[in-house]
């Protein structure tokens, strides 16, 4: 009940604050965390309260611009409905124009379940750079940049 409390007022936050802007999964990231992942096929052998993931993810932007994002991912299940997973995303895309590569996104989720079968998740993602490289002096385009921003 308290964690249903505290969602309520984190929510409620939120709404009240006029600067939130939101964004669907398109490119953020944000879907692919961990606890937005429909479990492939339930442990029962024992519970698991901390899980590591590692990962690289790979895509083909425009102009045949090479996405590759490596991650690492900390899951923490704190107690039987509520859990928070943290992820560092690192950034490399190759190119025409230029290759560059850094930091690109933390990312961060906290899950709820509530009543037994219903399940409440918000999800966060703070950017590591301004999504502002340069070549030559001059910006290069969004699908060079590691970030969004």
């Amino acid at each position: 009940m308290k964690h249903l409390v505290l969602s309520i007022i984190f929510i409620q936050f939120l709404t009240l604050y006029s600067k939130v802007v939101a964004q669907g999964c398109s490119d953020a990231g944000v879907c692919s965390i961990q606890s937005l992942r429909p479990s492939d096929t339930p442990d029962t052998t024992f519970n698991r309260n901390n899980t590591v993931n590692a990962g690289l993810t790979f895509g083909m932007s425009q102009y045949n611009v090479l996405v590759f994002t490596p991650y690492v991912e900390y899951t923490r299940i704190l107690g039987r409905n509520f859990s928070l997973t943290g992820r560092f995303n690192y950034g490399l895309r190759l190119g025409e124009l230029a290759n560059t590569n850094s930091p690109s996104d933390f990312l961060l989720s906290a899950s709820y379940r509530f009543l037994n079968q219903f399940t409440a998740t918000a999800g966060l993602k703070i950017p590591l750079n301004d999504a502002n490289k340069l070549k030559d002096h001059q910006p290069l385009p969004m699908n060079y940049q590691t970030s969004l921003g």
